[in-house]
């Protein structure tokens, strides 16, 4: 008979019983949603306001042969493109402000810009 209790008591010992209290229920029947993690908004693209002031006086001046937007686009003396000439000068700190000069509805409207006149 001792022998019956100690076998018992092995056998006990060897079933892996939960301990811990019974898992609750869910009573929703969707899936848990998944983690959502934050994303840092797309950093916006940068503009080449000196390319793009330089393609719309070109087009200007292609549309009009001789005006004075042909004069502004014309490469410098030194063989520089308004593109390379308006860099140089915003890395010196002069602004051109290329940005108005690329939206310029008359050739004339780009020295306002500029504020050279």
């Amino acid at each position: 008979m001792k022998y019956c209790f100690l076998f018992l008591v092995l056998l006990g010992c060897q079933l892996n019983l939960p301990t811990g209290p019974a898992p609750v229920p869910t009573t929703s029947s969707e899936p848990p949603s998944p983690t959502v993690v934050p994303t840092s908004p797309l950093p916006e693209p940068t503009i080449d306001w000196c390319a793009k002031a330089e393609d719309h006086i070109q087009n200007m001046c292609d549309n009009a042969k001789g005006t004075y937007c042909c004069l502004i686009v014309a490469p410098t003396q030194k063989g520089k493109s308004f593109t390379q000439f308006c860099h140089e000068k915003e890395a010196q700190g002069l602004n051109l402000n290329p940005q108005c000069i690329a939206n310029v509805k008359t050739c004339e409207a780009v020295d306002t810009c500029t504020n050279s006149k």
